[in-house]
């Protein structure tokens, strides 16, 4: 059903808005696009303007790009052609999403499921939080690498590969690190993980595999009694190689 030119359409399967603007309704309308192609309310629309206003009300966006992109804006996102406003929520289909460059913040639900410019966003595979001081907020995560080499500013977090972060909050989640040779530093409770800042870690950190190297700011660490074991102040790390005491004390 539709609404155009005054006239009210029902039992319609196709429209062409010769470019066009298309605006949903009031209440909660789905969008799906591939490219150029969408539908609207089971009905295929052509030739719409690139510029779609879902409306008010629960709006949902299917979208089968290859990504999609955060636009500063909350309840905007772009498509491969289209801008969309007022959204709600968002199913990337097991595909990507990419942020700004400015400051974004995703917020994990579940399991491929984040929260963003006020989107619910399911099924997404990986995020590029694009230039800017980028926030991840989670319940514990895996550091990553690639051919062997750690990854700087990369995690994985209930199956979402995020690369291009700046900051994460682990919720008192669990840190653990990738196969490769990741560094840590700490200075009491603050600590960054391969270039990312680390809020509210559990206190135990695994450092994986790969040769792990920990710089520790604190006045005193500690060896536990087990090989590749070091305590500092405030975190219990295992699975390190090398440490640097920074002109402080080993006990």
């Amino acid at each position: 059903a539709l609404m155009t030119q005054q006239i009210a359409f029902t039992a319609v399967e196709n429209l062409d808005l010769a470019s066009g603007a298309l605006v949903g309704s009031d209440a909660a309308d789905t969008f799906a696009v591939t490219g150029s192609a969408l539908t609207a309310n089971a009905i295929t629309v052509t030739s719409a303007a690139s510029g779609i206003n879902a409306g008010s009300g629960d709006d949902e966006v299917t979208v089968n790009d290859a990504s999609s992109a955060l636009t500063g804006t909350d309840n905007a996102l772009d498509t491969a052609v289209y801008q969309f406003t007022s959204i709600e929520s968002a199913d990337l289909t097991s595909k990507a999403l990419t942020g700004t460059s400015g400051v974004d913040t995703f917020d994990v639900t579940g399991a491929n499921a984040l929260t963003s410019a006020d989107i619910d966003f399911s099924n997404v595979a990986s995020v590029d939080a694009g230039n800017g001081d980028d926030k991840v907020n989670t319940n514990g995560a895996t550091l990553v690498s690639d051919t062997g080499v750690a990854v700087d500013n990369a995690l994985m977090t209930q199956q979402i590969a995020f690369t291009a972060v700046e900051n994460m909050d682990l919720a008192n989640g669990a840190l653990v690190g990738s196969n490769a040779a990741d560094t840590f530093a700490v200075t009491g409770s603050a600590l960054t993980a391969n270039a990312i800042t680390v809020a509210n870690a559990a206190s135990a950190i695994d450092a994986g595999n790969g040769d792990d190297a920990i710089t520790v700011n604190d006045t005193n660490s500690t060896l536990t009694g087990s090989d590749n074991e070091l305590d500092t102040a405030n975190y219990a790390f295992s699975s390190v190689e090398t440490v640097d005491l920074a002109d402080n004390a080993l006990t």
